[in-house]
């Protein structure tokens, strides 16, 4: 590996105004702080690494747990970014833009919501991979959410959600199904495992190439909480929305 030179850009700034479709207007913006970390330096090619994340307001123990696993989970990718560009044995020779981060999305009394995006561009090609991350505070326990947490078991909700989002892209003619018709996606119930809470509904996020092209998305499917009641477990982490 040929010679680097490094130099650290860090700063704190608010919100950069980045929303993701299906999440507008879901949180306040005054009820948190974005803050974001940055270094560039030179390998064989220019690299420019950034990472973000939320900071929720209040002193309880859900928002407490949330900044720390939120602060704690992007500056351990961000590290491992840049020790991958500098130890890779990889010859480049155009510039490469890297970055980690999570978005708010939804506070409440006992629900967390935030987005999470890892995106790399390297000459013209990119590429992301979508996450959510959802708190729920249980009396004295934070629970990360899975799917099925949300719903009552035994019911066929993801059969539910799964013919809802394959409905919405074959009615407004997303991506791939208006420009492969004859070719559509074939879902199946793991393409659901991507999902964030907010005050409008549930909103599934699709992995990248799943639905439509990576310039297409991110692909999500906003899904009303009237929509999902008759499977929603109402002493559940959704219980807010219903009461």
């Amino acid at each position: 590996m040929g010679l680097w030179r490094l130099g650290v850009v860090i700063w704190f700034l608010p919100l950069f105004g980045f929303t993701l479709p299906g999440c507008e207007g879901s949180i306040d913006a005054n009820r948190y702080e974005q803050r974001s970390k940055e270094i560039s330096f030179i390998t064989t090619a220019p690299i420019h690494v950034h990472c973000s994340y939320p900071v929720f307001s209040g002193a309880g123990s859900l928002s407490k747990y949330a900044n720390q696993y939120l602060r704690g989970e992007t500056e351990n990718r961000f590290n491992c970014l840049v020790r991958e560009e500098i130890f890779s044995e990889e010859i480049y020779d155009e510039e490469c833009v890297l970055s980690h981060g999570f978005v708010p999305v939804y506070q409440g009394n006992d629900l967390i919501s935030s987005w999470g995006v890892q995106s790399e561009l390297r000459w013209s090609h990119g590429c992301s991979y979508y996450e959510g991350k959802n708190f729920w505070q249980k009396g004295d326990s934070i629970i990360e959410l899975v799917l099925d947490d949300l719903f009552v078991k035994g019911k066929s909700h993801r059969k539910f959600l799964l013919q809802y989002c394959e409905d919405f892209f074959k009615s407004s003619g997303y991506g791939y199904y208006s420009s492969l018709p004859e070719y559509p996606p074939e879902l199946d119930h793991s393409d659901l495992d991507i999902f964030l809470i907010t005050d409008k509904g549930l909103v599934i996020v699709f992995r990248a190439y799943r639905v439509g092209g990576w310039a297409d998305g991110p692909d999500t499917v906003l899904i009303s909480y009237a929509k999902i009641k008759e499977y929603v477990d109402l002493e559940g982490p959704l219980k807010a929305f219903f009461n």
